[in-house]
């Protein structure tokens, strides 16, 4: 049994052992501001352009799984220090220009298999970045709806762009009720003032993702089906980077 002096010394070093625990981490967490600090200051640097064009890089290569935008955040840190620890790289979310070599280098394979093409709405004046590597063919099935399709093999991709008249609040709400009392599950949806979302799977392995914007009366928009079981085209990717090019 222990006597009060050993006691005292125990608690001693078991103090001293806190401290230096404590004090060992400080660097630490000033080394991660740091390095965030650092990360986001190289980004800022980039051209506008640029720093759209690594963020469509890295949602082609699964690593950023949102619309591109002009802002830094925790997530995008996330994501490059995420590509960075996958390809050998030091995580600290800095854009170097070897991680800025390979990043577009991994990002362009699956941009030369997508093949996307700027395809013209035939009633509005507005343009659709579209994945025609994929094979897909067109065909005008309505006056304001233009439907394009690829086959089986390369994933099963198929694309409607359409305008329909009325509300942004109206058509999401049009679009949501079509899903009711059906087998169809919503992943994901949400409403703006001047546009929607809507995420979805289809039983048997289809996926689909829809947007919409504000025009003039009415609303513009695509759908994007595809199956991932027949061939993994990565339509998820294929989605963000649709809507990134659409706004």
């Amino acid at each position: 049994m222990l006597d009060g002096k050993s006691l005292r010394t125990m608690n001693r070093v078991l103090i001293w052992l806190m401290l230096a625990l404590c004090l060992s981490g400080l660097p630490v967490f000033a080394q991660n501001d740091h390095a965030y600090d650092m990360a986001k200051d190289r980004f800022s640097s980039l051209s506008w352009k640029d720093r759209i064009l690594l963020q469509q890089c890295l949602v082609a290569t699964g690593h950023w799984n949102a619309v591109p935008n002009d802002n830094f955040s925790k997530r995008l840190y996330q994501a490059i220090t995420k590509f960075q620890s996958d390809y050998g790289f030091v995580p600290n979310g800095y854009l170097s220009d070897e991680t800025i070599t390979l990043l577009t280098r991994q990002a362009s394979l699956l941009f030369h298999i997508w093949g996307f093409q700027e395809v013209q709405h035939h009633q509005r004046p507005r343009k659709l970045w579209v994945p025609m590597g994929l094979a897909l063919s067109r065909q005008i099935s309505e006056p304001y709806e233009l439907n394009l399709a690829g086959p089986a093999e390369l994933g099963d991709v198929s694309v409607r762009y359409s305008y329909h008249s009325g509300t942004v609040k109206g058509a999401y709400e049009a679009f949501l009720s079509t899903f009711k009392g059906t087998s169809v599950v919503i992943h994901y949806s949400t409403q703006k003032s001047d546009f929607f979302v809507v995420s979805f799977s289809f039983p048997g392995g289809r996926d689909g993702y829809l947007r919409f914007h504000r025009d003039g009366s009415g609303v513009i928009g695509f759908i994007i089906l595809w199956n991932n079981r027949l061939l993994n085209v990565f339509g998820e990717r294929i989605a963000i980077l649709m809507s990134g090019a659409f706004r």
